[in-house]
């Protein structure tokens, strides 16, 4: 039984806020630009033998999106979502190392997933707006939103907020859900650093790992080389977080990245060469490399999956 005393009334639609949570005061015109996508999977997800309502997914539903909302300052919200069907912007086609998000097949989804997207196209709540992309992925209508607001002198009116961590390329700010801080290069080019953790296993054996950071373009050119394994996207084969840091250390330019990056692909293709993942045949290096930035690249132009060609071009002719 809900206790009407402990629920936040928020446009005829209930929400349940913390009490004693502190939101800072609201950036007149800013849009929290939000992945619908994940929270379509948080709001639906069922524990085994738990049986949840559709209602009871939607509250769920409701309350994260006001508490993101309001935690990034901002007046609006939208909702990006990557509906059923969606071409995502052709990746599928241009892979060649391994099949996009190849990784995900035959992995079983929450029942109401799709329910609860499709809510969220059409949410019951004041100041927010869902939009589905059929032709690319919802992490391109995010970028897309902040690129422009980018150009536009505008970053402080755009804030993203998604557990992705291929968005954090977009130069823009970004709500960190590990901290509740917003956040951002100063930047287009950015920077990237390493969070190494040590501890101590049950054996007594030193345990390393590594966490990666970073915003900018300069995080786009590390993806390139260690790849993303959440969508199959492969990278240098075996390139490890490290490693692909250290590559691009010294750069301070995309035109310095690009060098490092398009050497290392050369490199890769003269020892061990790559290989297309459907027919085995040999594939150049240079083919391998637009393939993979075509995956990576968070788009200008959502749909556009010719766009970071654009780019490169407009990074080569800068110099």
């Amino acid at each position: 039984m809900l206790d009407v005393a402990d629920i936040n009334e928020l446009g005829g639609n209930l929400v349940f806020l913390p009490e004693d949570k502190e939101y800072p005061d609201v950036v007149k015109g800013r849009v929290a630009h939000i992945d619908a996508d994940f929270l379509a999977y948080h709001a639906s997800y069922e524990r085994e033998g738990e049986d949840r309502t559709f209602d009871d997914m939607v509250l769920a539903t409701n309350t994260m999106i006001t508490d993101l909302r309001r935690s990034c300052a901002a007046e609006f919200a939208v909702l990006h979502t990557t509906p059923s069907g969606s071409t995502k912007a052709g990746r599928y086609d241009v892979a060649i190392q391994k099949g996009y998000q190849s990784a995900r097949d035959n992995k079983e989804k929450p029942r109401f997933l799709e329910a609860v997207r499709g809510y969220m196209e059409h949410p019951n709540l004041p100041n927010t707006t869902g939009k589905p992309w059929m032709k690319a992925e919802a992490d391109d209508g995010m970028a897309e939103a902040a690129w422009k607001a980018f150009n536009e002198c505008n970053q402080h009116l755009c804030v993203i907020a998604s557990r992705d961590k291929d968005l954090r390329i977009v130069p823009t700010w970004h709500f960190n859900f590990d901290t509740g801080e917003i956040e951002g290069a100063t930047d287009s080019f950015g920077f990237i650093k390493i969070k190494t953790t040590v501890r101590v296993n049950a054996a007594g054996k030193t345990i390393k790992s590594h966490k990666p950071r970073g915003y900018g373009t300069k995080f786009f050119w590390w993806q390139m080389l260690m790849g993303d394994s959440a969508d199959t996207i492969t990278g240098i084969p075996r390139c490890g977080i490290v490693t692909a840091a250290a590559m691009l250390e010294d750069c301070k330019t995309d035109y310095e990245a690009m060098q490092v990056v398009k050497a290392a692909y050369k490199e890769y293709a003269d020892t061990k060469g790559f290989l297309h993942w459907e027919t085995k045949d040999t594939v150049p290096w240079n083919e391998v490399f637009i393939s993979e930035a075509q995956m990576l690249w968070m788009q200008r132009t959502a749909g556009d999956i010719d766009d970071v060609k654009k780019w490169l071009k407009e990074v080569i002719a800068n110099g």
